[in-house]
């Protein structure tokens, strides 16, 4: 959602700015990237949950806010992402653990949304 980021991001730029002057020292920010977001297809969202119940397991819907290849190809075709869970709920870092188990299970819900998306 870009108003909602943007709303933070000016925030947070404000917020900068008072501290830098609370503290007497000088402050400029520059915005370097801009993409907006994208959001996920309807009919993806739902052959991924329907293909998590068919085997089995809980699906949640979750907004990420990392910078996936996902904002790119939203901009050319359908698109949305199947997450599976890490250890702790540690991600893009270099202690980032899922289990084999976990792996397999999202490919399976990756071959089941896959099916239902031919069919």
């Amino acid at each position: 959602d870009a108003a909602r980021r943007d709303a933070v991001l000016g925030r947070v730029r404000a917020a900068a700015r008072e501290a830098a002057a609370s503290h007497g020292v000088g402050h400029a920010d520059e915005i370097l990237n801009a993409d907006g977001p994208a959001t996920s297809d309807p009919a993806l969202i739902a052959a991924i949950e329907e293909a998590a119940a068919e085997a089995g397991l809980a699906s949640t819907r979750m907004v990420s806010r990392a910078y996936h290849d996902c904002v790119f190809m939203a901009t050319v075709c359908p698109a949305a992402m199947i997450f599976v869970p890490s250890a702790g709920g540690v991600s893009h870092r270099p202690d980032e653990y899922t289990s084999a188990l976990q792996i397999a299970q999202g490919a399976q819900v990756l071959a089941g949304a896959l099916r239902r998306l031919a069919a």
